[in-house]
């Protein structure tokens, strides 16, 4: 057996996981010769580590506790004697280190509950670039810092600021997602303001570089952009399918996964936008302000545009919801981020069902209510979820 197969044996031990069958196997082990040693280099090496991470955090455990632990691995070992198995002098020792092992383990993971960030789904994050993540609180203030231990920005409530700091060499990551319900705005290193719509998630640079030539983010969801304006380091925003290039504009991408098309809307300014895509030729686009070009990765076709009120893409900024021969079934997918709920529609025949509709902070009861009006909607609301039968 791997040492790591012992390891594993003993945690199991130690957390009282540990089934009868392997129960029985760890036993067994230690009953055999054969196995001594190499059990016996296994229990000193974990239990090393387990003292040496106590120490790294000033916390060496106390000669009385050190007793309690040795006391119950005494009483752990006397209870399996009355199994029916025959124990052997260094099976009893052993027993004793791994009651040891246990609960000086169980002792450190208690200890290090304390760091194991537990996060809502309802909360908004950000993620860094060690991979650590952080709950960024509507209420509150926090400051965010780079690797090296300086600030690279500033959360005041439901913004977060980045500062240019010409430090990094190196393009360096950051990930802010936004939970259904929710909105946020985010002011990149280079000024550019971004609006977050709920469902959201973009990762982008800390720092854009001079030498890259380019400031380019990643979006999944919703984003209204108003670009700081830089003719030297165009700004691109990719997506799954097209990239939107633009030097200082402002527009909105929409580009969600449950949606099948990607709908870039132009208010000001002059984007590019390109198709990244294997099956479609390549080809580029110079969208219009009052313009929205559609691309359906479904059909991975070319861009349809067709001129629309940019008021109705870019309502959600402000917390309303705007709706111009809008289908049924794309307005509950917005309901739903909106609102952070789940709605379950069992009456598909209204689903392409053409809308006009406008609402501002109303709940969702409000809207449900108006939909009964207008289409005879029959709902029930339980939880939150919303059941149309």
């Amino acid at each position: 057996m791997s040492e790591s197969q012992i390891k594993d044996l003993l945690f199991k031990y130690m957390s009282n996981t540990i089934s009868k069958d392997e129960l029985d196997l760890l036993e067994g082990l230690l009953e055999e010769k054969k196995a001594e040693d190499e059990i016996k280099d296994a229990l000193d090496k974990h239990w090393k580590l387990w003292t040496e991470k106590e120490q790294t955090r000033d916390s060496i455990l106390p000669k009385d506790l050190f007793n309690q632990i040795l006391s119950k691995a005494k009483v752990t070992e006397k209870k399996k004697v009355v199994k029916k198995f025959s124990w052997s002098p260094w099976s009893r020792i052993a027993a004793i280190f791994v009651g040891i092992i246990a609960l000086a383990g169980f002792v450190y993971l208690q200890l290090n509950m304390e760091e194991t960030l537990i996060i809502p789904d309802d909360k908004i994050t950000l993620e860094l670039e060690d991979g650590t993540i952080e709950i960024i609180e509507e209420d509150g203030t926090s400051t965010i810092l780079g690797r090296n231990g300086n600030t690279i920005g500033n959360h005041i409530g439901n913004q977060l600021v980045y500062t240019s700091n010409q430090q990094s060499k190196d393009l360096v990551y950051n990930t802010l997602q936004v939970p259904y319900g929710k909105r946020f705005e985010l002011t990149l290193s280079d000024g550019t303001l971004i609006h977050l719509n709920s469902g959201t998630t973009l990762k982008y640079p800390i720092e854009f570089i001079a030498e890259k030539g380019i400031r380019r983010v990643f979006l999944k969801g919703e984003a209204f952009f108003i670009v700081a304006e830089d003719a030297s380091l165009p700004f691109v925003v990719n997506t799954d399918g097209i990239h939107v290039k633009a030097l200082g504009t402002e527009f909105n991408v929409s580009a969600f996964s449950d949606n099948p098309t990607t709908d870039v809307v132009l208010v000001e300014g002059s984007v590019q936008l390109d198709i990244n895509s294997d099956s479609v030729a390549p080809s580029s686009l110079i969208l219009s302000p009052g313009y929205k070009a559609q691309w359906s990765r479904e059909l991975d076709t070319e861009f349809q545009v067709e001129k629309v009120n940019t008021l109705q893409h870019i309502s959600w900024i402000n917390g309303e919801l705007l709706f111009r021969k809008s289908s049924l079934e794309n307005m509950l997918k917005t309901f739903e981020r909106h609102y952070n709920i789940a709605i379950v529609n069992h009456n598909e025949d209204l689903n392409g069902v053409l809308l006009n509709a406008s609402f501002k902070k109303e709940p969702i009861e409000y809207i449900l209510t108006y939909l009964d009006d207008v289409l005879g909607l029959d709902y029930q609301i339980k939880d939150n979820t919303v059941v149309i039968n």
